[in-house]
């Protein structure tokens, strides 16, 4: 009876104690503090317990089984500042509590990781630093990738793909090139670990595109990218930094939420965009000249074409409508769950994409034929797999682990691009009878689909650990691991009885990529009168390993389902590279700052690498930045003009020379009686040590009008000293390969201009607009007396060069000085063109907001100084299918024929281009300013009404479209198009790129 009596005290005594659990709740609603409109997507929590909400469409937002008493409420969001107010819940209460959040549009107090110590706020940093969110990245761009989400949205960087198809490795500068030998990628880190993010160098024959482990990057996992584009603030990263550097930091859980769930579905299709110049045109000679030009450069319609020796042609594996393009079908899946409890959060993510590549291969019944797995029956695709797990786990307040990993699978079929004998697609049609495939003299490029396979299968791994402790508020440290693992398989597979190697031919090159990263650093901060101090220290080390195989495998005994390296009677190892690099460094910091507003920082870091030759020693490179918060002194009282941030910075970084560059080297030979034996390579240096650039940049930053208007100015001047200079030794010294040298000097110097225009704000309608300049100018102020061949066509002989008093690299070629006078041309052989890379990049971004649920935004881009060699234009004029020249060249055919009436009313340069006689009619003489307007993408996204789908807390459509439209002067296929991507290069029939349709549905619940 006693036991009952007990029970029933217990149950009445919770049943009392049950309001003040549970039944008390928090709620308000979350507005913008300029224009009174709706917030959504803001984070309302109580710190530390785990109760917490987002806010949703109406900026409503509820906390539920809040605990009587008095919390500290606080309401977050990026991009707007955060607020934290005192609530006291009594039991059975319901507390009303409102939060108007502003925007904080430079964000000075916000944490920059990259190039500083340990983290510094915003108004601590000397240097431009670009900062991207999720938002902006996901909502506002729609970018399927990383690369996307960098394209247009940092002034200063400039990108080129090396192919069109999903896949295709970015080629990113940032101001310019500072190396002639050690190229121009900047450094990549993910969460802290350092990726291997080069080009692979697989390519294989039958697409002109490469890869870069970057494309594994997706746009879902990412919360935000920071990007520095200069020695001046890659200093602490020292050698192998010159070319800036990217991080990256994923999502990561909250123990302060719930669980939150997202998903996203995307479908869409991918189109050619149009190839070659307009429909019709006017020469830019002289106002007379024009063209019908109704089928591009001949990608599209491929029956019935017609020389202009009036031959008519089609292909034989034209598929039934003419017409080889073909809308190729996008799909990509995501899913993650977010959140924590008590001392351990998580971020768990998924991924699946599958992108078609918009050629139409029916007409050859290509899906029968294909032999390599998987079976598919499309041209090319690129199947991307990946999951992501990111835990947290705060052991006590000031000891805190973190570990990173992912995962990503990708099967990859190139399409066949370019016009070599392996390559052709396009190339048959634009070549006319002179295709490189051909049945019964007839073009047949079909063929290369059914009878081939190109292949690569890609997996890659990266992972780190990180632990943080933090024993007092003026002492922390940090020690944190990587590793990056890349295993690519690459393969190339003409089947038995293919029309150009009957018996055969397999080539495959295996490609593995292993980086290992170490990082310790530890901070040291006081405070006294008005004076701060923070002490960092740290050291770093990065081992790199690669290892590149190349095998060819020819004649084989018959058909075969898949081929192996000894299926054939002739077996060949192309080529095997083994490459170690290990880098180590200490680095050292002081910044002081003065009540918060003036910030003086000075710093060190001093390398040794192996790649250093033997006498070379260690190599230090300085920094010394400084900031001014002028807005927050005393004596400033405008209203208007809200924040004001100066800023100056000069610092060091390096790039290593390559793994062997120092060493003397032999080449081993086999002799025609297969006697092994070795000839001289390079003679080495053993004083032979990295390049340095120097950097000197100054800027400001600006908000005025309550963030209405926001400026990022940014002026710098890079020089690199010691640059590293392939020199030819003496004949007499026996080694006969050049020998790479601390002899250089180049120079870059530019500006960079980021402008936003609050143009409307209101409740319910906002419109902003953007501005972007990225200006820059190069020159090689010494080349040790060298002339640089750079860049290489191997149908042409055509190379870029790096000369003294030139930009770096320039493009030199052939020029027509009489251009527009109707006579013979008059040829300058050797006439410097322009540089390779853009001098002025201009990005223009529009968003209109409607409702506070409907958002319209639209994003162009503007280039402007770049020159491209078009071998299009000139082989196709050589085969007379070039449809621009058609009247040239009936006039020249006219003049062969004793009636040169026509003939004499052409401009010089016309006679010189579009001409079939290949004495006259030479590459060099087809250079072109391919400068370019580009509408890059155009989203509208609809937040849908809350409840509108069961089940979610937010659900938002976006339809998107990409390279809407082309506005330029060049002839050939497409202005962004080069073969290999890379600069200075040439478009040999490269494929167009793509425009991109998508509708995508995001979900959150």
């Amino acid at each position: 009876m006693s036991h009952c009596r007990l029970i029933t005290s217990f149950v009445a005594t919770l049943l009392l104690l049950a309001p003040s659990l549970g039944a008390q709740q928090i709620t308000g609603r979350v507005t913008n503090s300029q224009t009174g409109a709706s917030l959504a997507a803001v984070q309302v929590f109580i710190a530390g317990s785990g109760i917490g909400a987002l806010s949703q469409q109406n900026g409503r937002y509820l906390l539920l089984n809040v605990p009587a008493g008095t919390h500290t409420l606080t309401a977050q969001r990026i991009g707007y500042g955060q607020q934290s107010a005192e609530v006291t819940v009594a039991a059975g209460e319901t507390v009303v509590r409102d939060f108007a959040l502003a925007e904080e549009a430079l964000g000075l107090d916000e944490i920059v990781v990259t190039g500083a110590a340990g983290g510094a706020r915003q108004r601590e940093i000397g240097t431009a630093v670009s900062r991207i969110d999720a938002t902006e990245i996901i909502q506002m761009r729609a970018a399927p990738s990383l690369a996307s989400a960098l394209q247009g949205q940092v002034a200063g960087l400039m990108m080129t793909q090396s192919g069109p198809q999903a896949g295709s490795a970015p080629n990113i500068a940032l101001r310019g090139r500072n190396s002639v030998a050690q190229g121009d990628d900047p450094l990549v880190y993910v969460d802290g670990v350092r990726m291997f993010a080069r080009r692979t160098g697989t390519r294989q024959n039958g697409n002109d595109a490469d890869f870069n482990p970057i494309a594994h990057i997706k746009a879902e996992d990412i919360e935000r990218v920071e990007v520095v584009r200069g020695p001046a603030a890659t200093t602490l990263y020292g050698t192998e930094a010159s070319g800036g550097v990217i991080q990256i930091f994923t999502k990561r859980g909250s123990a302060d939420m719930p669980t939150q769930w997202s998903a996203g579905m995307s479908m869409g299709v991918h189109t050619l965009m149009w190839a070659g110049p307009d429909a019709t045109g006017e020469s830019r000679f002289d106002g007379a000249y024009t063209f019908e030009n109704p089928d591009g450069l001949g990608w599209f319609n491929c029956k019935n074409r017609v020389t202009s020796i009036g031959q008519v042609y089609r292909d034989i594996t034209c598929p039934e409508d003419g017409d080889w393009a073909k809308p190729a079908l996008i799909q990509r899946q995501n899913l993650s769950v977010m959140g924590g409890s008590g001392g351990l959060t998580y971020a768990i993510s998924g991924r699946y994409s599958d992108e078609g590549v918009p050629l139409d291969g029916s007409g050859i019944g290509y899906g029968a034929s294909s032999q390599f797995q998987p079976m598919d029956d499309r041209v090319g695709y690129n199947k991307d797999k990946g999951v992501r797990a990111n835990f947290t786990m705060e052991f006590t307040p000031t000891l805190r682990a973190e570990w990173t990993s992912s995962l990503s699978l990708i099967d990859q079929k190139w399409s066949p691009s370019g016009a070599g004998s392996f390559q052709a697609f396009n190339a048959p049609m634009q070549r006319g009878f002179r295709g490189a495939v051909q049945v019964g003299g007839e073009p047949a490029a079909g063929l290369h689909f059914s009878q081939s396979d190109n292949m690569d299968k890609r997996r890659q791994v990266v992972t780190g650990f990180t632990v943080s402790h933090i024993p007092t508020e003026w002492f922390d440290h940090r020690l944190a691991v990587g590793y990056d693992l890349n295993v690519i398989e690459a393969a190339h597979f003409q089947h038995v009885g293919n029309v150009m190697r009957p018996t055969g031919y397999y080539n495959q090159t295996n490609f593995e990529a292993r980086t290992t990263t170490f990082d310790y650093g530890l901070n040291l901060r006081t405070t006294l009168l008005g004076m701060s101090s923070t002490t960092s220290s740290g050291f770093q080390a990065y081992r790199e390993f690669s290892r590149n195989t190349a095998f060819r495998i020819r004649d084989f005994p018959g058909p075969v389902e898949k081929p192996t390296l000894v299926a054939g009677a002739d077996q060949t190892i192309r080529s095997d590279e083994a490459l170690e690099v290990v880098n180590a460094g200490m680095y050292f910091q002081q910044v002081f700052g003065i009540n918060d507003v003036f910030f003086l920082t000075a710093g060190l870091r001093v390398d040794g690498n192996s790649a250093f030759g033997s006498g070379f020693g260690l190599q230090a490179y300085p920094k010394l930045s400084g900031s001014f918060v002028v807005s927050d002194m005393d004596f400033w009282t405008s209203e208007a003009f809200e924040s004001l941030k100066l800023r100056f910075a000069m610092g060091e970084a390096g790039k290593a020379p390559g793994a062997f560059d120092a060493v003397r080297s032999w080449t081993s030979i086999v002799s025609g009686g297969d006697e092994g034996g070795f000839t001289p390579g390079a003679l080495g240096d053993d004083d032979l040590g990295p390049e340095r650039s120097r950097e000197y940049e100054v800027g400001f930053d600006a908000s005025l009008y309550g963030g209405r208007f926001t400026a990022e100015v940014t002026a710098y001047r890079q020089t690199t000293y010691d640059a590293l200079i392939p020199k030819q030794g003496p004949p007499s010294m026996g080694f006969l390969d050049p020998q790479l040298s601390n002899v250089g000097t180049l120079q870059n110097q530019g500006a960079e201009v980021t402008l936003n225009l609050g143009v409307l704000r209101s409740a319910n309608l906002s419109w902003d607009l953007g501005f972007m300049l990225g200006l820059l100018e190069s020159e090689a102020l010494d080349t040790g007396g060298e002339e640089i061949p750079y860049g290489f066509s191997r149908f042409s002989g055509t190379r870029g060069w790096v000369r003294e008093g030139y930009p770096v690299p320039a493009v030199f070629g052939s020029m027509v000085t009489n251009a527009a006078a109707l006579a013979e041309p008059i040829v300058e052989t050797d006439y410097y063109h322009g540089p390779s890379y853009p001098t002025q990049t201009w990005g223009f971004r529009s968003t209109v907001t409607i409702l506070n649920n409907l958002s319209i935004n639209a994003f162009a881009e503007w280039q402007r100084g770049t020159w491209l060699q078009c071998q299009t234009c000139q082989r196709m004029t050589l085969n007379q299918t070039f449809s621009p020249c058609f009247p040239a060249l009936h006039a020249e055919q006219k003049k062969n024929a004793g009636d040169p009436s026509d003939y004499n009313l052409l401009p010089a340069q016309i006679r010189a281009k579009c001409s079939a006689d290949p004495a006259r009619q030479r590459p060099p003489r087809w250079y072109e300013s391919n400068d370019f307007f580009r509408l890059r993408s155009v989203n509208l996204s609809y937040r849908l009404p809350d409840g509108m789908i069961p089940g979610t807390n937010a659900a938002t459509l976006t339809l998107s479209g990409a390279n809407l439209f082309t506005e330029t002067e060049y002839w050939g296929n497409d202005p962004e198009s080069r073969s290999y991507g890379r600069f200075p290069s040439y478009d040999y029939h490269a494929m167009p790129g793509f425009k991109t349709y998508t509708a995508s549905l995001n979900i959150n619940f």
